[in-house]
């Protein structure tokens, strides 16, 4: 588990950061302005330590079974709690993909 822990570490900092770029574009009165290449980047720089996290962290998913169960049900409702905050900053994901792809295809969003 030592190992997964070091992984979050390591890509925590970049995933806030792209987080609170997220949510600074999405304030109305936020200082951001929307930039793909900026969003981009951001992801890049987090990305491959996340991947390589995803991967490594399913047998200690796995061997969740000899923790105290009750511990990991919390565990997983505070981050089904913290996700469920978030909910805005997939929102605004989903929609910059989806007009990066309208762009890109040259056709019309509504």
């Amino acid at each position: 588990m030592d190992r997964n822990i070091e992984q979050h570490q390591a890509f925590h900092p970049g995933l806030e950061a792209w987080s609170k770029y997220i949510s600074d574009c999405m304030a109305k009165a936020g200082s951001e302005k929307f930039d793909a290449t900026q969003f981009k980047a951001l992801i890049d720089g987090f990305a491959p330590q996340l991947v390589k996290h995803l991967g490594e962290e399913i047998p200690t998913l796995f061997g969740l079974d000899k923790y105290d169960i009750a511990a990991v049900k919390k565990a997983f409702q505070r981050w089904d709690k913290h996700v469920q905050s978030e909910a805005d900053v997939v929102i605004f994901v989903n929609f910059c993909f989806e007009k990066s792809l309208t762009q890109h295809s040259g056709a019309r969003t509504h």
